[in-house]
């Protein structure tokens, strides 16, 4: 799962949603130096980068992809998911989404003097561009797969990914629902033990 799935799982744990963000954007040698809830949260991150690596849907989700965009298919099964995120939204999150997306934004901005300086940067991009917005149409996922062809070490054209949702948007979405609702049930099965820890 991308930026949206993440805040969505660990969400409204503001401590565990901000460490789940950084899981991908601090180094190593960075970890010890953030307060212990920010490094829960990067073992959450981790937590749910193995569930999903594991789990037959988006195993089946890669592998539509992958004609498309080779090797990069769990990345653009990734960030499709945000996609299918907001297509669900009314399911998933009681909150309206400009409103979710406005409250992250709000607190990346207020914690943005601790990230380490790679992070920060990235963030102040995020929150300028409103990129959570660009999960909301496919002209926007268009966006964030150009993005990420900038980012690629391989040759991949990653726009390729968006007619593949256009042309198979129906088993996409049952494949994302089944894995959703799977990664949901384990993530608070993982936080409500964490929870237990904590006592």
């Amino acid at each position: 799962m991308n930026f949206l799935g993440h805040f969505i799982l660990a969400h409204p744990d503001e401590e565990l949603m901000v460490g789940n963000y950084l899981g991908d954007l601090v180094h190593i040698r960075d970890i010890p130096s953030l307060p212990e809830p920010w490094i829960a949260g990067i073992d959450f991150h981790r937590f749910i980068d193995r569930f999903t690596d594991a789990h037959p849907a988006v195993d089946q989700l890669n592998r539509i992809f992958r004609p498309a965009v080779g090797k990069y298919a769990p990345v653009a099964t990734d960030i499709v998911m945000d996609y299918f995120i907001f297509l669900n939204w009314e399911k998933i999150h009681p909150q309206d989404y400009h409103d979710f997306a406005e409250s992250v934004y709000e607190l990346l901005q207020r914690n943005i003097s601790f990230f380490p300086e790679p992070a920060a940067m990235l963030t102040l991009r995020m929150s300028q561009a409103k990129w959570l917005d660009q999960y909301k149409s496919l002209a926007g996922l268009e966006d964030v797969m150009r993005r990420m062809n900038r980012k690629a070490k391989f040759s991949v054209d990653f726009v390729r990914a968006v007619s593949v949702v256009e042309d198979q948007k129906d088993e996409l979405e049952v494949l994302f629902l089944e894995f959703y609702q799977a990664i949901r049930a384990h993530s608070q099965e993982w936080i409500s033990l964490r929870n237990e820890a904590k006592t």
